[in-house]
């Protein structure tokens, strides 16, 4: 058990886990996660949006819907890499506890998100 990480309840001390190199990363990584997702819900929203019009400005060509959907894309991508909508914050803010939780158990068991997978070892070694 790490000092600091662990109060006298066995509660986690989220703050401390937080502040870890590890939870770092995994917070990085979740924070792109949920802006990829909100992303996603954007391009879908604007290119709904599209359809409800009654002509595109780009015209009815294959060529036409390729590029205004590239569009859609870019655009989502663009909101999304900013404030965004709040879509990406919310399920981050949810996402962020129960992530900081699970890297807590992890270190009060001592291992890591593959612990309970077996490391190979010449006794586990297959001749052929």
């Amino acid at each position: 058990m790490t000092i600091g990480l662990i109060n006298q309840f066995q509660q986690p001390d989220l703050d401390a886990v937080r502040r870890t190199p590890e939870a770092q990363k995994e917070l990085h990584r979740l924070r792109k996660a949920t802006r990829g997702v909100e992303a996603i819900f954007l391009k879908m929203l604007i290119s709904e949006m599209r359809k409800g019009s009654v002509q595109s400005m780009f015209g009815d060509s294959l060529e036409a819907k390729i590029y205004a959907d590239f569009l859609d894309e870019a655009v989502a991508a663009q909101v999304a890499s900013g404030r965004g909508i709040g879509i990406g914050d919310m399920l981050y803010q949810r996402m962020e506890e129960i992530l900081l939780r699970q890297l807590a158990a992890q270190e009060m068991v001592g291992g890591t998100a593959n612990a309970d997978v077996p490391k190979p070892d010449s006794s586990m070694e297959v001749n052929r």
